[in-house]
């Protein structure tokens, strides 16, 4: 039924023309007739003008008909490009399941005692480890600890690194441009999570992936210290020459400008970096 109804209008638009064209001959004829015979070359001058009239009606019918035309064009391009934008969309989304799942399941495969995503969150909350990393002398002691802290925070990074990814295809799929990919897995997920929630497969993420970047964000100070304390007993128990020292103490100095202390593991950076 929609195919003819564009026909119907052509037809219409024609019918118009013949019936505006066959009035004006009709008028131009009567015209004619009743002129005084005394007055003949007005004749020309009505038939000029009738013409004239006749080619106006139907060139203006014909941009009628372009326009139209235009007009169904741009109407079926629009629908091609809905239907192509929406295919993206779909299979963007499914592309996004599979890194979604891939990254939950990588994320549960770092600590064996973590049966859900729900548990990553509740398990990294724990900072016990955190006072032998910032507060020991003991190479052992803090190397030790920061083993188990690796296993805490270890899945939560790789669920919000596994989200961004997800995110990212989505995003392009759809064309959204402004969005910064250099940002921190915890950073992108506190900004752009809410384009994501109400979408299938990033919707069941919500609460813990925000939770989680929350606090990581909140943490950052810390977990810089871990990186430290890390470090530290690199140093202590292989040798500084593996690392970038000089890099170190800009990091170190950097970091305590804003008054925060090194862990006391990381003190040795700070001294060797100063021979």
């Amino acid at each position: 039924m929609l195919f003819f109804i564009p026909q119907l209008d052509i037809m219409k638009n024609q019918i118009i023309l013949i019936v505006l064209t066959i009035v004006t001959l009709l008028v131009a004829t009567i015209m004619i007739i009743f002129i005084d015979a005394q007055h003949l070359s007005a004749y020309g001058s009505i038939l000029a003008a009738s013409g004239s009239f006749i080619a106006v009606i139907w060139f203006m019918g014909s941009l009628r008909y372009q326009a139209q035309q235009l007009k169904e064009q741009r109407e079926q391009f629009q629908k091609e490009f809905d239907r192509s934008n929406e295919e993206s969309r779909r299979n963007a989304l499914l592309l996004a399941k599979e890194i979604l799942l891939t990254a939950e399941k990588r994320a549960l495969a770092v600590n064996s005692d973590l049966s859900s995503v729900e548990q990553i969150y509740h398990n990294y909350i724990d900072l016990i480890e955190l006072k032998d990393i910032l507060k020991s002398s003991d190479p052992k002691v803090v190397q030790a600890s920061l083993s188990l802290w690796h296993k805490r925070e270890t899945p939560a990074i790789e669920l919000l690194k596994g989200i961004k990814s997800a995110a990212q295809v989505y995003f392009i799929a759809i064309n959204k441009l402004d969005i910064d990919y250099t940002a921190a897995p915890e950073d992108f997920v506190s900004e752009y999570g809410q384009d994501l929630w109400s979408l299938p497969f990033f919707s069941a993420y919500q609460a813990c992936a925000m939770s989680l970047a929350e606090f990581m964000i909140t943490l950052k100070p810390s977990r810089k210290a871990v990186h430290f304390a890390t470090l530290g007993v690199m140093v202590t128990l292989t040798s500084k020459n593996v690392l970038k020292m000089d890099k170190i103490k800009e990091d170190i100095a950097e970091y305590e400008a804003k008054g925060r202390k090194i862990p006391v593991i990381a003190e040795i950076l700070r001294d060797k970096t100063n021979q």
